[in-house]
């Protein structure tokens, strides 16, 4: 069995970070350590791939593309920078690149057989699913949680 986490953080790249960070170390790891081939792709300055406690950590630097030109074409403009959409283009940006990185290493290595992401940041936002499980970490859906309470 083939597992991969598509996260916002990870402790390699953000060593003082929360409770998702924590959650994907936690869970990867103990997966790892029953055999389950893991992997943990997350953004980050430069792209490199380390194991850690058994986990395959795939760092994913910034990289070129329509989304990465875009965002850098309207970030020049003080009113699309003040106007939230700058930030809005690189979180796009990101999440294209993990999902790049992941059909990369499926490309060479085989498809895995389930996904979780998180909906920080929009960090599954281009993944392709087939036949395989996706699961989703939402970290702030309270007013989810509270529609379900009520009912």
């Amino acid at each position: 069995m083939r597992v991969a986490f598509i996260t916002a953080e990870f402790p390699t790249t953000h060593p003082n970070a929360g409770g998702l960070a924590t959650y994907v170390a936690r869970m990867s790891s103990l997966l790892a350590q029953r055999g389950i081939e893991t992997h943990v792709f997350v953004p980050a300055a430069i792209s490199r791939c380390s194991v850690v406690d058994a986990v395959v950590v795939n760092e994913v630097g910034p990289h070129r593309s329509f989304w990465s030109m875009l965002a850098d074409v309207t970030g020049r403009s003080w009113r699309v920078r003040h106007s939230g959409v700058s930030n809005a283009l690189a979180q796009l940006r990101v999440s294209w690149g993990l999902a790049r990185a992941l059909k990369n290493v499926e490309r060479s290595n085989g498809k895995f057989d389930w996904l979780q992401s998180c909906d920080y940041k929009s960090s599954g936002l281009f993944l392709t699913f087939g036949r395989r499980v996706h699961l989703v970490r939402c970290s702030a859906a309270l007013d989810l949680w509270q529609a379900a309470r009520s009912e």
